[in-house]
């Protein structure tokens, strides 16, 4: 069914992507510096607001976040800021759905853009985690009282004019959900250059890196920004910050999902990075109180790479998808070209065994629809999730990821959600059957549908991800196993084989896992809460169901028995219109032969 010299002519242009890929590399950019001196943050002072702030704290949206987001307008009043409102919007938390405050404190400069700093003040958890929790709203508050009139501002800063307006930004929803950053971004005051999202900014527990570029999109926060905060920590702290490497690059840009504010303000083309000691985690119980040396000199990096954001930038950044490899940027495009160049020659065999099965007027149609029902299963679970939720039954499932423990696992929807997979795939055969008269799969055909099915789908993936593409390319290569008539490959080696193919998207999760530090039943639910609250959206869960359904499929055909092929007695030797000896049923000399 299929012609392996159509597949081997296609592998060439990978060589010449590659090389392209090489030659795309450049330089990164130097950070931003300043010679301002970030004294004026006090590190003393924070702690003191640190600690009103841990009495003071609630859920978000509960009457104590909503007080503490008033207390906080009036703070940012005091400081002199000249515009302070507060939105109220409705958002899904890890509560179910609530009201919830963002208080927005805007001091114009000269220039158009703005810098934006963020930090959330809700909590959830044990309250011995509050305080490393809270620590960044204490030091957006102190960074409030730095940046004031010249009636409040501190030593050394009496005067001083910003050229960026400087926008401070309170939220609610950063525990789960993210819910406050996300309606910032509809109520944005100015063009946003850069934004800083302040998270555990004190605590004795530190996981590196400390600045985070991670989105809930396809992208990353873009590098000057990135550079310019961890130069400006690696002068005023002790610790070095630390930089993500490429595999945690390539884990984030293939698969979106961030825990931190900042994964809202990238998805949305804003350019934003979160500074946190304890990394992408975040702060646990188990840790201790936070520390004013930590606070102190954390802040004061902050503040450092305010000043040189302020004084240095000339134009909005953007977030991008290029990847960080020895020190040298490659861009997103050259990664584009190569996975098509991968994808290129099972794209160009299935095309080629299609139009052979059409040449011997097989019934394609019955193998593709045989093909596409393999992922209705999976379909109809993710919808029923997304049923579960608006019902009730999972009302505490926001459309963003959650920190691992923060919704109990729920037995009860696991189960049914699992019945109900069971009895899709078990219906799914007599249905075909019975409604659409599809008979059983013939390996051949049904496996040049299932590579072109997975194909195309890789293809659509490819234009919204190219990194997400490439963790499918692997198994759209291994599905043409599947389609290979009379493979001497025993059913065994191609199933080993097919999920092989799954590995690489297996592995992105564990690593997301591992750097969340969630158990292999935490990973599944947090896998559930996503499919329910609709994160990727439609697109996202057909695609997703459609490569499931591909690869179970490619499954089913690989372990069932293959058909004995009979060969047809001898009766005519010679061409057409041959009349010689054995023409008419051959003599035993010939029969030999």
């Amino acid at each position: 069914m299929l012609d392996s010299r159509i597949y081997r002519a296609a592998l060439p242009p990978i060589i010449v992507a590659v090389i392209i890929a090489a030659f795309s590399l450049s330089n990164r950019p130097a950070p931003l510096t300043t010679s301002l001196a970030p004294d004026v943050f006090s590190g003393p002072a924070a702690m003191q607001l640190l600690s009103g702030l841990v009495g003071e704290a609630g859920p978000p949206g509960g009457v104590k976040d909503q007080q503490l987001a008033s207390s906080i307008a009036t703070d940012f009043t005091n400081a002199d800021f000249p515009q302070v409102r507060t939105y109220a919007d409705q958002a899904r938390t890890i509560d179910g759905e609530r009201s919830l405050d963002t208080v927005v404190a805007v001091r114009p400069g000269t220039l158009n853009g703005s810098i934006v700093l963020m930090a959330h003040r809700d909590v959830s958890g044990p309250r011995s985690e509050w305080g490393a929790e809270l620590s960044g709203t204490a030091a957006l508050l102190e960074l409030a009282q730095t940046f004031g009139s010249a009636a409040n501002c501190k030593i050394n800063c009496a005067g001083r004019i910003f050229q960026h307006t400087i926008v401070l930004v309170s939220t609610s929803g950063g525990t789960g959900g993210n819910g406050g950053a996300s309606a910032f971004v509809g109520h944005i005051p100015a063009p946003v250059d850069a934004a800083l999202v302040l998270g555990d900014v004190a605590g004795t527990v530190t996981r590196r890196p400390f600045v985070l570029p991670f989105s809930d999109g396809g992208n990353l926060a873009p590098q000057l920004l990135q550079r310019t905060l961890t130069g400006a920590l690696q002068t005023e702290a002790a610790d070095a910050p630390g930089e993500p490497d490429l595999t945690s690059q390539f884990v984030h840009l293939a698969l979106p999902l961030t825990l931190g504010e900042q994964g809202v303000l990238n998805k949305a083309g804003l350019p934003a990075v979160l500074l946190q000691v304890s990394g992408e985690r975040g702060p646990t119980a188990a840790e201790r109180a936070p520390s004013e040396n930590r606070m102190s000199n954390v802040g004061q990096g902050a503040l450092r790479a305010l000043n040189a954001l302020d004084s240095g930038l000339t134009g909005a950044l953007a977030p991008s998808a290029s990847l960080v490899i020895h020190n040298q940027l490659l861009p997103e495009w050259p990664v584009r070209l190569l996975v098509l160049a991968l994808l290129g020659p099972v794209l160009l065999a299935a095309v080629d065994g299609l139009a052979r099965a059409g040449r011997r007027r097989e019934p394609l149609s019955a193998d593709l629809i045989w093909a596409l029902s393999c992922a209705v299963p999976f379909l109809l679970a993710g919808v029923l999730a997304e049923l579960l939720r608006a019902s009730g039954a999972l009302t505490s499932a926001p459309s963003l990821p959650v920190p691992p423990g923060s919704i109990p696992v729920a037995g009860g929807v696991i189960a049914a959600l699992i019945i109900f997979w069971v009895l899709g795939w078990l219906l799914r055969a007599g249905a075909l059957r019975i409604t659409l008269r599809v008979p059983r799969p013939r390996p051949g055909a049904a496996g040049v549908m299932l590579t072109l099915v997975l194909a195309l789908g890789t293809l659509i993936v490819w234009a919204l991800n190219p990194y997400a593409a490439l963790l499918l390319v692997p198994a759209a290569h291994l599905t043409l196993l599947v389609a290979v008539e009379d493979s001497p490959l025993p059913r065994p080696a191609i199933a080993g084989a097919l999920l092989l193919g799954l590995l690489a998207p297996a592995a992105v999760i564990a690593l997301h896992a591992h750097e969340l530090s969630m158990s292999f039943g935490q990973t599944l639910w947090m896998v559930l809460l996503l499919v329910a609250g609709g994160y990727g959206g439609v697109l996202a869960l057909l695609l997703g169901s459609l490569v499931l359904g591909v690869v179970s499929g490619s499954l089913i055909l690989a372990v069932r028995p293959r058909p004995v092929r009979v060969a047809p007695a001898v009766t005519v030797r010679g061409p057409v219109g041959y009349a010689g000896p054995g023409s008419l049923g051959g003599t035993e000399s010939a029969l030999r032969r």
